[in-house]
């Protein structure tokens, strides 16, 4: 009787390792996103948006035909590429493709592949931060374009990625003004920063520093005109 009773729970036992196994197997099928020295996934798997449905997206029929025919090509011609720098090139155009199809897991694998290879470019941790958002994979997005950011930081394109990252989140107003005051104090001549912040002040109805932000945008601007007509606009409203 006791034999009995122990093959019984032995044979549970295995049942329910059986189920885990499974369990886990799935879990990882649903979504295997593949890690990277260089990377690391901080966002929750499961809130992470893995697919865009076409009708979702704003793409011509014309596009969708090429992107898909670009795919089957480039990914056919890729078996037989050794060079890396080339093969670099194929990962961020074929992350491109999918990307734009709304294969997002598809198209961040292929930047991870490409990161892998050079890890040092400000170009593809941009795309890749930009892909990330898509996904609503925030927080990596963020490390993505602060990478970005600290290959080069004289470009004013980092800080505009940063800025509209959180936006999108609701971060605080002085982090927004935090990256806009770095690009601007690093870079010569910051025109779209430093229109920018002049713009995002007066959108919260703060028209003294807005009014300031203008003035400093002036200085280095072509468009003084325009700018003196904004400041007397704002000063009406104080």
């Amino acid at each position: 009787m006791v034999k009995k009773k122990n093959l019984f729970l032995g044979a549970i036992l295995l049942a329910l390792l059986v189920i885990v196994g499974l369990l886990w197997t799935y879990n990882n099928q649903k979504s295997p996103l593949i890690t990277s020295e260089h990377f690391e996934l901080l966002d929750d798997k499961d809130d992470i948006l893995l697919y865009k449905d076409l009708s979702e997206i704003n793409i011509m029929t014309d596009a969708v035909e090429h992107y898909n025919n670009k795919i089957v090509e480039m990914e056919t011609e890729l078996a037989d590429i050794n060079d890396d720098e080339l093969r670099k090139a194929y990962y961020e155009d074929l992350a491109f493709y999918h990307s734009s199809l709304g294969h997002y897991e598809v198209a961040y694998e292929y930047y991870v592949k490409s990161l892998d290879l050079s890890f040092v470019n400000r170009k593809t941790w941009l795309s890749f931060g930009e892909l990330l958002v898509n996904m609503q994979a925030y927080k990596t997005a963020e490390v993505a374009f602060t990478k970005a950011n600290e290959i080069n930081p004289y470009e004013e394109l980092n800080y505009i990625k940063i800025v509209d990252l959180y936006k999108k989140t609701d971060r605080r107003q002085e982090d927004i003004i935090a990256v806009y005051n770095q690009g601007i104090d690093l870079i010569e001549a910051p025109t779209v920063l430093l229109k920018n912040k002049a713009e995002y002040y007066e959108d919260l109805e703060l028209y003294r520093e807005a009014i300031n932000a203008y003035k400093e945008w002036a200085r280095v601007s072509e468009h003084k005109e325009y700018i003196e007509n904004k400041i007397k606009k704002l000063e009406d409203k104080l």
